[in-house]
Parts: C-alpha cells; sequence; structure tokens
C-alpha cells in the first residue's frame, strides 16, 4: 500500500486531525515476511553505530515517478518531509520544529505556494517531542530485524566488501537490502511485485545519514499564522 501526505490548510477537506501530522508522513513497505529457505542471513546480529550530530535523510521513488524525501535532526527535534509530482514539481511540504510543537505546511495549489503555521497544545507537542527522538533508519532496521534473510544472488558482485545485499520473497513480492556490515545501517531497500513471473518494481527507498544545515529547517516563504484547531490534515491511501 502507498500512502500519500496531503498538505494542511485551513478548512481543508479531511480525515486526520494536526496530532497525527508526524505518525503519517513517513511510509514504508511492511518487511516480507519468511523465507522458504534455510539459510538465512540474521540481521538481528548486526547493530546500527549511530552517527553524532547528523540528519537522518530518507528518499522514496516510486514507480510512477513520483518520490518523497524526509529529513530528521534528532539532536535539534526537528522534522520535514517533502513531496514530488512525477514532473519533479515540489507538492508539499511539511515542517515541524521547536521540538514539535510549531509546525509550517506549505502547498502548491495550481502553482500558487501557500503557507500556513501553527502552535500545537502543549499535550500535542509533548507527542511530536517523543517522536522526534525516534530514529527513522533504526526503525527501518528492528522492521528487518525479526524477518527472515537470504543473500541475493548479485551479493558476491558488489565492490564494497563492507555491503551486502539480502532479498526475502514473500506472497508474490519480493524485497532486496543492501546493508553496511560495519555501522549496520541499510542503505537502499527496493520492492517488487512478481506478475506471472516478472518483476516490476514499485518502490525504491536510500537511506543516510547527512550535515545538518540552517536553511534545511526553514519555510522560506512566508507563512501565514492560524489557529490550531483550524488545521486539518488530508491523507489518501492507494
Amino acid at each position: 500500500m502507498k500512502a500519500n501526505t496531503k498538505w494542511a490548510k485551513p478548512k481543508a477537506i479531511a480525515a486526520l486531525t494536526s496530532v497525527l501530522l508526524l505518525s503519517v508522513i513517513y511510509f514504508t513497505y511492511e518487511t516480507l515476511s519468511e523465507n522458504n529457505s534455510q539459510d538465512f542471513y540474521d540481521l538481528s546480529q548486526i547493530e546500527i553505530v549511530m552517527p553524532i550530530s547528523k540528519v537522518e535523510y530518507i528518499r522514496f521513488d516510486h514507480n510512477d515517478g513520483s518520490y518523497e524525501e524526509h529529513w530528521r535532526d534528532i539532536q535539534k527535534k526537528q522534522d520535514r518531509h517533502d513531496s514530488y509530482s512525477k514532473y519533479g514539481v515540489l507538492m508539499n511540504r511539511l515542517i515541524v520544529v521547536n521540538s514539535g510543537k510549531t509546525v509550517i505546511s506549505i502547498g502548491n495549489e495550481g502553482g500558487k505556494w501557500e503557507a500556513y503555521t501553527w502552535e500545537l497544545s502543549s499535550k500535542d507537542a509533548e507527542e511530536n517531542n517523543e517522536i522526534l527522538q525516534k530514529s527513522l533508519i533504526n526503525e527501518v532496521k528492528e522492521q528487518m530485524n525479526d524477518k527472515k534473510w537470504t543473500l541475493s544472488k548479485n551479493s558476491k558482485m558488489i565492490k564494497n566488501d563492507s555491503v551486502d545485499e539480502v532479498e526475502s520473497v514473500k506472497s508474490g513480492r519480493k524485497e532486496i537490502v543492501q546493508l553496511d556490515t560495519v555501522t549496520g545501517v541499510p542503505l537502499k531497500r527496493e520492492v517488487f511485485e512478481i506478475i506471472s513471473g516478472k518483476e516490476e518494481k514499485v518502490l525504491t527507498e536510500t537511506y543516510q545519514f547527512i550535515e545538518g544545515s540552517t536553511y534545511l529547517f526553514e519555510a522560506n516563504v512566508h507563512a501565514k499564522e492560524v489557529p490550531a484547531d483550524d488545521i486539518v490534515v488530508t491523507k489518501e491511501d492507494v
């Protein structure tokens, strides 16, 4: 299932309340279940070495050409999620700063930018603050730990000795993951649907730790201040 977060604005026709802002902007395929092979690769034995003072970055490339980018700064408790059309046009941007209290939502309405900002209640901000302390990449890795994987056929072709490639196939879907065996960090994940024996890639996720910057979590446009009670977030499931 692919989920697209729509941008938030006053009086939007809607589905979710503002308290869910951070809980709905991170999407990934659930890690596939067990392989039938007995030659398993145990990812749980490799622990992630988290770099200090780095910003987490994940990119989601969908099969229709659209893509999403997600940044999280755990130390400064900041988060940003961008969605782009298949033509590479930015459609919406959601920024959460001030330890989860301040939200900035920017949307592309027919080529015209609209931006709004609001302050969450103490209760909602506290929930966001807890979420902002969690590593996105570590959550991806934990999804994989309890699953069973095998080395892929292409693993030996990877020139970097510190990178392993593993795969899992279940119920018409195949998942391939590249993993840094030194740091324990997943580098890339590809998801395929298998139809009539043919594999079709439906999603690619890439993971990085990058240097932070001041502008990354800034709106760079004038955002109109509105009450949090006027905001709703729409969500579309495909």
